[in-house]
């Protein structure tokens, strides 16, 4: 394989997938409300923007790496190599687009001022993805697991904007966190299921995978302890004066 050429290639396309979706949110920041929300106090924009990604882009992308793979089925293409002796540039169309689209995603954040735990974050949940991108595993299972992931984190942008109150959300909303967090463990299994899949590679995804996904459920902690007493206090301090 020319592994210089294709590493180049893939960048390309990283850095497309990082301008275009640095612009989306250079638009969100013009014509959507910039209030505070959630704990970092980042602008109501960054989360709407965010917001598009989880509900529907990622999804998208991932029914899409699907039947650009053929429609294997679930345990089979989760676990699908890349095709011997070709460039990852040039097959797995779906899973590439998936992985460029979640590093721009990551990458439109740091227009913001976020704070050490989010760069953190960022950074390693970038550098997973370009093992899955770039090393000797198996793509569709970044694609489903990050998929699974968004899917806890699109909870926790909605209780930041406090759509729901009313619902008890960030209750919701943490307990949503923890069922996409322990899915998205579960899914380690199959990477290491056996001696002969254990490679270092696999390992340093599987511990940093469980890392995170600790990390997120600290904070999915938060959320039920700070902002659901939050608005509990709010709900009774409204019924107090409709009384």
């Amino acid at each position: 394989m020319d592994l210089p050429r294709d590493i180049n290639d893939i960048l390309v396309e990283i850095g497309i997938a990082c301008a275009i979706e640095t612009a989306l949110m250079g638009v969100f920041s013009l014509v959507r409300p910039k209030d505070a929300c959630g704990m970092d106090d980042s602008p109501r924009w960054s989360w709407e923007c965010s917001f598009i990604f989880q509900a529907f882009i990622f999804p998208l992308l991932c029914y899409n790496s699907w039947v650009d793979d053929g429609k294997a089925p679930f345990e089979e293409w989760l676990v699908e190599m890349w095709p011997n002796g070709e460039l990852h540039s040039t097959t797995r169309y779906g899973c590439r687009i998936f992985m460029a689209t979640f590093i721009g995603y990551l990458a439109k954040d740091f227009v913001l001022n976020q704070g050490l735990m989010y760069v953190v974050h960022h950074i390693v949940s970038a550098a997973i993805c370009l093992f899955f991108l770039l090393g000797d595993l198996p793509p569709a299972f970044f694609v489903m697991g990050s998929t699974l992931a968004e899917v806890g984190s699109l909870a926790m942008n909605i209780d930041a904007m406090r759509w729901f109150g009313k619902y008890n959300w960030p209750q919701i909303a943490a307990i949503i966190m923890t069922f996409s967090n322990v899915g998205t463990v579960y899914l380690i299994y199959p990477l290491i299921r056996d001696a002969s899949t254990r490679t270092p590679a696999r390992m340093t995804v599987s511990v940093a995978t469980l890392i995170l996904c600790a990390a997120r459920q600290f904070f999915a902690k938060d959320v039920w302890l700070k902002d659901g007493l939050k608005e509990v206090k709010e709900y009774e301090l409204k019924r107090e004066k409709k009384l």
